[in-house]
C-alpha cells in the first residue's frame, strides 16, 4: 500500500492510493486530506481508549469472579465441615444409644439377678446372700458410672466447632505434677469441637497412670496435614493394649477418657492414635488434616 501525488492543472492535488494491486484516486486538496487523516487518527485513538477501558473492565470482572469463586470454595468447605459434623453427631447418637441399651440394661439385669438370688437364699445361706448383695452394689456402681459417661458423651457436638490456638490447648504449668514441655507454633490454630480442648489433658492423664515423669509435646508439619505429637517416658503400651486404650468400656471411672478425646476430635475429622514403641513409653499423635488447621488467627 503506498501513496502517489500527481500534479494537476488546477489548485490542489490528486491523491492516488494503491491497495492490493488496485489504484484509488482521491480528488481533494491537501487541507481536506489532512483533516481526513487527523479525523482517522482521532478515531483510532478513541477506539484504543475504548479498548483499554474495556480491557480494564474485563480485568475487574475477572477479579470479581475470582473473589466469588474463592467465597464459593470457602462456603463449600464450610458446608462439608457441617456435613461431617452432622455425620459424626449421628454416629455418636447411635453409639450412645447402643451403649445405653446393651451396657446399662445388661448391668441392671445382672443387679436384678444378684439381688433376687440373695433374697431366695437369705435365710438358708446369709453369707452367700451377702456376697450377692455386694455384687449387686458393685453392678449398681458400674451402672451409675455408665450413666455419667453418657452425660459426658452427649456434650460432644453440643456446640459448634471453632478455631482455637493449638498452643492454648496445652495445660498451664502447675496443673499436673509431672514436667510438661511444649513446642507448638504460636500462630497455629485448629478447628475443633469445644469439648475436644480436653484431649491433650486426657493423654497426659494416661501418661501419669503409666508412671510417666515427663511429657514432651511437639508439632510436625507435613504436605497436607499437621501432627501434634505427645510423647512420655512412662511404661510403654503393648501392641494388644493399644486398641483398648480408646474403648468406651475403659471409660467408666476415668473421667475424660481417651475414648471421649478421640470422639470429640473426630467431630471435625481430626484423628488420635497411639504409635509408640512399647519399650520407650507412650507416643500419641493428633492428626489435623487439610482444612482444620491454619497458620493465622481467625
Amino acid at each position: 500500500e503506498f501513496f502517489e501525488k500527481r500534479k494537476k492543472g488546477r489548485q490542489g492535488d490528486d491523491l492516488t492510493i494503491r491497495i492490493a494491486g488496485h489504484s484509488y484516486t482521491i480528488n481533494a486538496d491537501r487541507e481536506t486530506i489532512l483533516n481526513i487523516l487527523l479525523s482517522t487518527y482521532a478515531l483510532a485513538v478513541q477506539k484504543n481508549t475504548d479498548l483499554s477501558e474495556a480491557r480494564d473492565e474485563l480485568f475487574n470482572l475477572n477479579e470479581q469472579l475470582h473473589e466469588k469463586n474463592d467465597a464459593l470454595k470457602a462456603e463449600i468447605m464450610e458446608r462439608e465441615r457441617v456435613e461431617r459434623a452432622l455425620s459424626e453427631a449421628h454416629r455418636k447418637l447411635s453409639l450412645v444409644t447402643s451403649i445405653t441399651r446393651h451396657g446399662l440394661l445388661n448391668q441392671l439385669g445382672a443387679i436384678h439377678e444378684s439381688l433376687e438370688y440373695a433374697t431366695r437364699i437369705l435365710d438358708e445361706n446369709p453369707t452367700a446372700a451377702k456376697e450377692n448383695i455386694l455384687s449387686g452394689i458393685t453392678g449398681l456402681d458400674r451402672a451409675i458410672q455408665t450413666t455419667r459417661f453418657t452425660q459426658e458423651y452427649q456434650k460432644i457436638g453440643e456446640n459448634p466447632p471453632s478455631w482455637q490456638r493449638a498452643e492454648a490447648l496445652v495445660p498451664p504449668p502447675g496443673e499436673f505434677t509431672i514436667e510438661i514441655a511444649a513446642d507448638i507454633p504460636p500462630d497455629l490454630s485448629v478447628y475443633i469441637d469445644p469439648f475436644a480442648s480436653e484431649a491433650i489433658r486426657a493423654v497426659i492423664t494416661d501418661a501419669i497412670r503409666r508412671r510417666a515423669e515427663k511429657v514432651q509435646i511437639t508439632c510436625e508439619e507435613q504436605k497436607d496435614s499437621t501432627i501434634i505429637i505427645i510423647e512420655d517416658d512412662g511404661i510403654g503400651i503393648p501392641a494388644p493394649a493399644k486398641k483398648a486404650l480408646f474403648s468406651h468400656e475403659q471409660t467408666p471411672g476415668r473421667g475424660f477418657s481417651l475414648f471421649l478425646a478421640r470422639e470429640a476430635l473426630a467431630i471435625t475429622g481430626i484423628g488420635l492414635k497411639e504409635t509408640g514403641d512399647p519399650r520407650q513409653g507412650g507416643r500419641f499423635e493428633i492428626h489435623c488434616p487439610d482444612g482444620v488447621f491454619q497458620k493465622s488467627s481467625r
